[in-house]
């Protein structure tokens, strides 16, 4: 007949063999058959810290596969009267793991291999998300454990909890994990940590406990909060974390210090989004990818509960009314355990399609505003700058394949704005992406209208922009912004700004140079600019990698000055290319890239 047996161990750090250490009751936690979890009397450290509250009922919930649990620990909170400031570097000895055993002698001899490891808070990198809402990172340090079962195990009267030695040196909050590697008795009945538990009382805070869970599918692993509701086919929650670190608070150690999430742009956060810039657009995510996190978030007419890394897209319609549809589905493989979920907000917030409180396993979202009639259609909407958050709602990640349909995007993405001082006047640069029935652009002085600028048409790579400002008083600060207009009078004003203040003397050559042509790649055309210290014989040419030169730019005197020379590359197929300018001795060459 099967019973749970708990064994209280002593585990040698990098050993697999184990010594029996002396218990006494520990805190008023219960198990099977309300039996008292004893702590081993001694234990490592000064102070114990944990999570759990000491009236919780210990109930067995399943260790299967690889699974991993997780509690996150601060040592400023979660300590007992053996903790007292200064709390940091904390110095950790060791770790209490309760086992629970689902089998009789004839287990006897078998081997059960676990980890137990010290983790960084994952860095969600958005503000407003309380760090034990992001879930375990990276691991700090850990031990491999191995313990054979034996005969005085399956006939132990008491309920006990192994010691497990590790030494980390933290300084911060983290998260102690075990994780199941194997198990070589009888397949199905594999010891099962007494820590995984339904329980009577709440860990400290909302996000203490966590789960990591083998779902069956692709990806097959997925952190899960434990004091949240995550849905199993029907609900359930898993409780929280009974697992006990053992230490030394302000100790005189080295501290491992977490580093944060390495972030990737675009789309990490809505600071800069992945633009949709084109009114036919088709794009795979991979959520894996990111740090934001906007769980918990209010964005105007809810809070958002996603749970995991979030992806962020945008676009900008300037015309009214908007029509659009973007549909959002997971890729093959992520389709029988994750959930997608999505919020789309404008400057106004949140819209409530595509945003249910509980998606479906394995299907898509879709935010239906074309006015096609359908039953999931909103109606056409307003023109404004638009924000999609896509993001799973449990701590999975997977690839998403993101559509966009509609004809309204952005006419026009400016991606350069600079200002140049120089003697009683001022430069102004600006390049665009891409150009779609831009009339004009209104140039903007210190928040007053300055010029109008006439657009030069439309094109798929952009266009560049040269205005000087001649009105201008040397020492004063100059703040410059920019507004494109469509055919339609559409207005279409950016964030960006260019700020200068010219200088007597400014603008004089000083040296000689050669700047990367932009834009780089080109198809077909480009510009190049260079500078002359003193008079003299310029040579700017073109050539291939295999040292052909293709085509002379300059070839004359010039005097000292700043130049700017276009180059048309019509005749020259797709490939990389060298400049090289020579000038009173001084040399420079530059590579740039044809991509037609």
């Amino acid at each position: 007949m099967r019973k749970y047996l708990i064994l209280c161990i002593m585990a040698i750090l990098g050993l697999s063999s184990f010594a029996l250490a002396d218990v006494q009751p520990g805190p008023t936690i219960r198990g099977d058959e309300n039996r008292i979890i004893a702590r081993p009397v001694d234990r490592t450290g000064s102070c114990v810290l944990t999570t759990l509250a000491p009236t919780a009922s210990v109930n067995s919930f399943g260790w299967d596969g690889e699974d991993k649990y997780a509690a996150y620990i601060d040592p400023t909170t979660d300590g007992d009267a053996g903790c007292s400031a200064p709390f940091y570097p904390f110095h950790i000895t060791s770790v209490d793991v309760p086992l629970l055993f689902f089998f009789g002698a004839e287990e006897v001899g078998f081997t059960v291999n676990y980890r137990v490891s010290i983790n960084c808070p994952k860095d969600a990198a958005s503000p407003g998300i309380a760090q034990n809402l992001k879930g375990p990172g990276a691991e700090l340090c850990g031990v491999d454990v191995s313990y054979t079962i034996t005969q005085a195990d399956v006939d132990a009267p008491e309920t006990f909890v192994q010691n497990v030695l590790l030494e980390c040196c933290v300084s911060g909050p983290f998260y102690v994990i075990a994780s199941f590697i194997s198990y070589n008795g009888t397949p199905g009945v594999a010891p099962t940590p007494g820590f995984d538990l339904t329980v009577g009382g709440p860990t400290t805070e909302l996000g203490d406990a966590w789960f990591h869970f083998f779902l069956g599918g692709t990806p097959d692993w997925c952190w899960f909060p434990g004091s949240l509701d995550f849905g199993c086919g029907a609900t359930c929650n898993p409780g929280d974390v009974a697992l006990f670190v053992n230490g030394d608070a302000g100790f005189d150690c080295a501290a491992t210090t977490c580093e944060p999430c390495v972030r990737t742009y675009p789309g990490d956060d809505d600071t800069n989004p992945i633009l949709i810039d084109s009114p036919s657009w088709a794009g795979t995510v991979d959520l894996c990818n990111y740090c934001s996190d906007y769980n918990m978030q209010l964005f105007g007419l809810g809070t958002f509960t996603g749970h995991g890394p979030d992806a962020v897209l945008s676009f900008t319609s300037i015309a009214d009314p908007t029509c659009f549809n973007i549909t959002i589905t997971p890729s093959a493989g992520c389709d029988q355990w994750f959930r997608v979920r999505s919020i789309l907000f404008d400057s106004f917030g949140a819209l409530s399609a595509g945003a249910p409180n509980f998606p479906v396993f394995g299907q898509g979202q879709t935010h239906n505003f074309s006015g096609n009639g359908a039953p999931d259609d909103l109606g056409c909407w307003f023109p404004d700058t638009y924000y999609l958050i896509i993001d799973s709602r449990q701590f999975c990640c997977c690839p998403v394949d993101v559509t966009f349909t509609g004809d309204n995007s952005l006419a026009v993405e400016l991606t350069g704005f600079d200002a140049i001082s120089g003697d009683s006047k001022v430069t102004l640069n600006w390049r665009t992406n891409a150009e779609s029935d831009i009339e004009r652009w209104e140039v903007s002085r210190n928040g007053e209208f300055l010029a109008e600028v006439t657009g030069l048409g439309d094109n798929a790579t952009g266009h560049s922009y040269t205005f000087v400002d001649n009105n201008v008083v040397n020492g004063e600060r100059y703040i410059y912004r920019l507004t494109a207009y469509d055919v339609n009078g559409a207005a279409t004003a950016f964030g960006m700004w260019a700020e200068a203040t010219p200088m007597a003397g400014a603008g004089i050559v000083t040296e000689y140079s050669l700047m990367q042509n932009y834009p780089n790649p080109f198809n077909p055309t480009t510009n190049i600019q260079y500078t002359v210290r003193e008079t003299g014989n310029v040579e700017l040419k073109v050539y291939s990698v295999d040292g052909r030169e293709v085509a002379t730019l300059v070839n004359g005197v010039q005097d000292a000055g700043s130049y700017t020379v276009d180059f048309d590359a019509s005749g020259l197929a797709s490939g990389m290319y060298m400049y090289k300018m020579t000038v009173n001795g001084f040399t420079a060459t530059q590579k740039m890239v044809l991509m037609k």
